[in-house]
């Protein structure tokens, strides 16, 4: 009896090294969101910190070049925040883009994997059928030997 092999085992096999690789790709813009989220999180400390800096300054006596020194950080700061804030929308657009490719990809796998256990089913029914009618065979074989 022939062993069983799937006919479509070699596009399975592309398939997942395809599927494992979008899953890397989609990681690592998902590490990527994390950064830039995490970034504009710091810049957001940051300006709440210069907001502070500045409120204990206007108790004192502030200079005008420390007043423009101020509003250009300040202004550097919500420019920054602005920037990630865009590339992070940009960034979240791309994980979604990813994440299809890889949930059609997984149903492309999962459809090759259930026809392969269809067909895995259907071969060890048949063998196992022949199997019966060898074992029937030599049943009726002895049964004649013996009367």
């Amino acid at each position: 009896m022939k062993k069983y092999q799937f006919k479509l085992e070699k596009v399975l096999k592309v398939k997942t090294i395809e599927l494992e690789t979008l899953v890397v790709g989609l990681n690592q813009v998902r590490f990527e969101i994390k950064k830039v989220e995490q970034k504009i999180q710091e810049l957001n400390l940051a300006q709440v910190e210069l907001n502070q800096h500045y409120i204990i300054q206007i108790n004192q006596s502030f200079s005008g070049s420390e007043l423009r020194q101020y509003n250009f950080n300040k202004e550097a700061i919500k420019y920054q925040i602005d920037q990630l804030t865009t590339f992070l929308s940009e960034l979240k657009l791309k994980e979604s883009y990813q994440l299809n490719k890889v949930i059609e990809k997984k149903k492309e796998e999962s459809i090759l994997n259930k026809l392969d256990e269809k067909q895995f089913e259907q071969y060890t029914k048949q063998t196992l059928k022949i199997e019966n009618q060898v074992l029937d065979e030599m049943l009726v074989m002895k049964m004649n030997f013996k009367g």
